[in-house]
């Protein structure tokens, strides 16, 4: 009897060992990997062509630019330990860790970078990206083929050091360059795949993680990269993106504990999720701006009246407090108020009661030759989201308040913003993210900006005023000359702001590392789990 017993409390004791292993081993895939709801099916995966941010907070996990951020959004080292900034601003030396390796264990080295920048700039990429940050010396006529990629003004000054020069002093150069476009590129496997080098056969990871698995509209998975400089500092060894532009299913998903974070909150949900989820939701202040864009090249959107009437018509305090209501403000001008420094000028018609401006409005769609008897009528295109189309709705609403129907045309992300990037539009809803200055807003109404300057707008005064800004290196002079510009633009109205943006993303409690920052900036590097 004492036997069976003894032999009964070894099974016992087997059977709980089995299961505590099987529980730990549950636990332990819990602590690892990170289920990211992220706000679309990539387009591309390949850092130079990456136009879009749900394709950059993928690639993000994947490359180590010369300068890196962190948690909270601000500047570190990345593939470089340290740099040299010329007195006159002009020329940023960048000097590599020592012992960078690919993930397939060959060097990273500086040609490596320089590669990887002459490759955003080339014609044959076609990275509509490029024309955003043309303040590298020739970046501009390298893009435009005017010049060969190798006289871009990068080189490698030996295996360790990559020296840049730019054309214009550029204070945020540095938040610039830690962008995925300035990603290090593996040049021996391009060469030998082409575009096909994205694919996770061929892929080759300069950042955190690698990819494992691309299963196209179901999920794309991460695996810690053994070989990155700081492995034995990840504490994930998974990181699996979900394409959830839907953010009521995804919303769905989080609640069921399917992800542990979501890229986006459906603006209708927010009283909801404030009530019920307010430790997981996380709102936050972003450098980006929604607005109308009109196709200026187009008739009627060619008349500045037409433009004008449209915009004012727009009660932007209901449709920020009241439809979107995450903590959006109104919008009064293109670049938005995140902007640190940047004395933000004011449209005009800002300050005008809602009453005046439809009568306004009125008045400049009968002297444009639209009425009652012949009313203004278009294509209103929008994105294909929840939120997009609610906002949609409203808008086209307050313009029927003034006798103009705009039928709204949805589309996936994709799609509508090629659709915007080609012309194939009259009007549009459309937003932006920029970075820490106001000279990426502002280049989209440049006249040569050909890719960017989705409104076709033209005004050689405007260009004046932004030539001038250009070489003021300090920030002081240099932001008022872009703001006397940005006004000039603004009376034209080839956009019709509508708020400033607010970032809302659902965080589980058991997520660590996360930071609220300006750039809605989270790469998976600095988060782990802990149940």
């Amino acid at each position: 009897m004492i036997l069976f017993l003894n032999r009964l409390s070894f099974l016992l004791v087997l059977v709980g060992l089995a299961m505590a292993v099987a529980v730990g081993s549950a636990q332990a895939e819990a602590r690892t990997t990170l289920h990211r709801g992220n706000a679309s099916e990539p387009d591309t995966l390949d850092p130079q062509k990456a136009n879009i941010v749900p394709d950059q907070v993928i690639i993000g996990d994947m490359v180590l630019p010369l300068v890196a951020s962190n948690a909270k959004g601000m500047e570190i080292p990345g593939g470089a330990s340290h740099w040299d900034i010329s007195e006159d601003g002009l020329t940023y030396t960048f000097y590599l860790r020592e012992g960078l390796k690919w993930s397939d264990g060959s060097p990273i080295t500086s040609e490596d970078y320089v590669a990887g920048m002459r490759r955003l700039y080339t014609p044959a990429t076609a990275s509509q990206a490029a024309a955003f940050v043309y303040m590298i010396e020739n970046a501009q006529d390298v893009h435009q083929g005017a010049k060969p990629p190798e006289e871009l003004a990068v080189r490698a000054i030996d295996d360790q050091t990559v020296e840049v020069k730019l054309w214009r002093p550029e204070p945020q150069f540095l938040n610039t360059i830690s962008s995925v476009w300035f990603a290090p590129i593996p040049r021996a496997v391009v060469a030998q795949y082409g575009d096909a080098w994205t694919k996770p056969e061929h892929f080759v990871a300069s950042g955190p993680f690698l990819l494992k698995a691309w299963i196209p509209n179901d999920q794309i998975v991460l695996a810690k990269n053994p070989n990155f400089f700081e492995a034995d500092q990840i504490k994930l060894d998974e990181v699996v993106y979900y394409p959830s532009e839907n953010s009521e299913s995804a919303l769905k998903r989080f609640r069921a504990g399917e992800l542990d974070f979501v890229s986006g909150v459906p603006s209708h949900k927010i009283d909801f999720l404030k009530e019920h989820l307010a430790a997981e939701t996380r709102l936050s202040a972003y450098p980006a701006i929604n607005y109308i864009v009109f196709n200026t090249s187009i008739a009627p959107f060619d008349d500045k009246r037409v433009r004008t009437a449209l915009a004012i018509a727009i009660d932007r305090e209901v449709y920020a407090g009241k439809i979107m209501k995450k903590g959006e403000q109104p919008a009064v001008s293109f670049v938005p108020a995140a902007i640190r420094d940047y004395p933000t000028p004011t449209m005009d018609y800002a300050d005008m009661p809602l009453a005046q401006r439809q009568t306004l409005a009125r008045a400049l769609l009968e002297e444009a030759g639209f009425n009652d008897m012949n009313p203004l009528s278009f294509d209103f295109r929008v994105r294909a989201s929840p939120d997009r189309k609610r906002g949609a709705v409203a808008i086209a609403g307050m313009w029927k308040a003034i006798g103009v129907e705009g039928k709204i045309h949805s589309t996936e992300l994709k799609t509508h913003y090629a659709d915007i990037d080609s012309g194939n539009y009259v009007v549009a809803g459309a937003g932006f993210v920029g970075s820490s200055g106001p000279e990426i807003f502002l280049e989209l109404f440049l006249s040569d900006n050909t890719i960017g300057n989705n409104s076709r707008y033209q005004n050689p005064a405007y260009d004046a005023l932004m030539a001038a800004a250009f070489p003021i290196p300090q920030i002081g002079p240099r932001y008022a000359k872009m703001a006397e510009a940005e006004a000039l633009m603004l009376k034209d109205f080839p956009v019709a702001p509508i708020n400033y943006s607010v970032t809302g993303n659902l965080v589980s409690t058991h997520v660590r590392g996360y930071e609220d920052n300006i750039y809605d900036a989270h790469l998976s590097r600095f988060m782990w789990i802990e149940e």
